[in-house]
This record gives structure tokens, sequence and C-alpha cells, in this order.
């Protein structure tokens, strides 16, 4: 009975620390250092850190050119029907997640500042909306050109152009040649726009959030606790305050539903940018135009052949699109 109560006493103590901002911040710090080893082994941190190693020689580099994956060496995956294809799917994810967690933690606007806008005639460069665009472009350069400069600028070597998809570089004239085949500048400025963009939508985010057009769950049943409306499609959702330890123990069914929205979350973005794409190429002939009905054709010769022009592509050219494209992709929020 003594070793019983003992055990009791001890779980109590437990369930009464995990509460506290003490227990709150060695979780964080558990969580971190384990999401960094995580993250070390997923992409695309294990890329980077193959690639340095390679131009280090720490890793011999191999002899060859590889044959990139795209060219027919491995066959295709089934999307949800085989491993590879959850695993390709949803493989970055991890990245994604932890990525966003850190600027929720340490660089999210203070809802007291983002429930207004900043008025024009204040001190909009030192207002919230600066602050994220600040946040977001810093991160942009800094990853996309590090990407740029280890393959195609001033740390690549020898060993690390075997490594890429082309051997030569696209932003480099071919002998005989005046000019190069892509302007990474031209990339540059339309990757930067399109974050720009997509700054836009993320501070009408944080504002819808602060000023209480999503409404707050209600702290029992998770509905909305005013009873009015809720926010997206459906009029379902609310936004949860911060949840404790302890909220998450005690609710084992939300923690497992927020797990499978994640997943589904992904599968959703995939199918939204199929259909974004696809309608952005012709849907008949390439030489249609409205006249014709063919709204694919349309776009893509006045929207997306921008992207086109990246035809042997660079960091830089994932997002280098026109505003249209980039608009129409950030739709995906509605839907979620």
């Amino acid at each position: 009975m003594e070793g019983q109560r003992g055990w009791r006493q001890l779980f109590a103590a437990a369930s009464e620390w995990s509460g506290t901002p003490q227990a709150e911040y060695a979780a964080l710090a558990v969580g971190a250092i384990a999401a960094a080893r995580v993250l070390s082994q997923v992409w695309p941190l294990n890329q980077a850190m193959a690639m340095l190693s390679i131009r280090s020689g720490a890793t011999k580099p191999a002899e060859k050119r590889p044959k990139p994956r795209s060219d027919g060496l491995h066959k295709p995956s089934w999307g949800p029907l085989t491993f590879d294809g959850i695993k390709g799917m949803h493989y970055g994810d991890f990245f994604y997640a932890a990525f966003g967690l850190m600027v929720y933690y340490f660089s999210w606007p203070e809802a007291s500042a983002a429930r207004e806008w900043p008025a024009l005639d204040q001190h909009v460069l030192s207002s919230w909306v600066a602050l994220v665009l600040a946040r977001n472009l810093a991160l942009e350069i800094s990853f996309y050109e590090f990407w740029h400069q280890l393959l195609f600028g001033a740390l690549a070597n020898e060993a690390v152009t075997k490594h890429r998809y082309s051997e030569g570089s696209p932003y480099e004239a071919k002998p005989g040649q005046k000019s190069a085949q892509m302007s990474v500048w031209r990339e540059r400025f339309w990757c930067v726009n399109g974050f720009c963009w997509s700054t836009a939508w993320e501070c009408y985010i944080v504002h819808a959030w602060a000023s209480g057009r999503i409404p707050a769950c209600d702290s029992e049943n998770g509905l909305q606790a005013t009873g009015a409306p809720g926010a997206g499609p459906l009029s379902l959702g609310c936004q949860m305050a911060d949840p404790t330890l302890a909220d998450l123990s005690a609710r084992p069914l939300t923690v497992l539903w927020f797990v499978a929205a994640a997943a589904l979350t992904t599968q959703f973005r995939g199918i939204h940018f199929f259909c974004v794409h696809r309608c952005m190429h012709p849907w008949w002939r390439s030489r249609n135009g409205l006249a014709q009905g063919d709204i694919g054709a349309f776009l893509y010769r006045w929207v997306h052949s921008l992207h086109h022009k990246s035809h042997n592509p660079g960091p830089w050219s994932s997002l280098s699109m026109h505003p249209v494209e980039h608009v129409s992709a950030a739709t995906v929020g509605l839907g979620l």
C-alpha cells in the first residue's frame, strides 16, 4: 500500500508539473533536439549536407554524372497506393512543419498589433506587416541563394557539377554564344515578387486570426464559444489557444485528428496544385485562344509561359512565376 501511495503521489506531482512553464520549455527543448535530428535526415537538409560533404572531399564524388530520377531510371510510384508514393508526397512535410513551428514561436506577430492594419500615414516600415515581409524575404533569399551558389555560383566545384541535373550551367554562355541561356536576375525578381504576394496572403490570415474574424473555440468541446458561424467553406473553423501538455494529454483524439489533418492537407495541396497548373496549359491546342474557349492556352501564352522560360531550372526557377499564377497558387488556403 505504501508503494502504491508513493507512485500515486509521484504521478500527481508529475501531472501538476506538466502544466508549468518549466515543463513547456523542457518539452520545447527536447522537441527541438529531436526535430533537428529528424530534419537532418530528410529533404532538403540531407541533400545540402550531402552536397557540402561532396564539395569538401569528405565524400567521394561520383565517377560519372548520376542519371537523374526523372530520366526513367526509377519506376513510377502510384501515389498513396504504394509506400514510395506516400513517402514521396510527404517526404518534405517534416521540414515544412518544423519550419512553420519555428516561425510561429519566434517571429509570429503579436495579436495586439495584428488586430489593426497599419495606416499609410504612420510608420509603415516598422509595422507588423513590414516585419512579416522582411522575415519572409530574408528566409527566401538566404535559402535560395545558398543553393544557387552551391550548385552554380562561388561554392560550386567540379565534384558538385557532376551531381547537377545538367552538368553545364544555364546561367553561363555556351562557347560561341554571346548571352546565357537563362537570366538568374529575372528568376530572382519574379521569385521575390511571388513571396510578396504570399506575404500578403499570410498577413490577411494573421489579421483575421488576431481581429476575431476567425472565432475562438470552446475549451470543452472545440466548437465556437459564441455560437456564431465559424470560418471556412463549411463555417466550422475556429481558433484554439496554444494548448499545454496537460491539454494535449487530456484530448488524445484532438492530437490524432491533427496528425491526420496534416496528411490530408498535403494531399489536398497536391490536388489543388495539379488542377491550377493543368488549367494553365492548353486544353486542346496551343495556338487556340479565348475565341476558341481554350482558357488554358490563353493563360499559358500570357501567364504560365514566364515560368517555362526557365527550361533548365535552377533553385530560383521554382517560384519564378507570373503574379497571376502566384495568386492562383495561394488560393489553396481558401480550401483549407
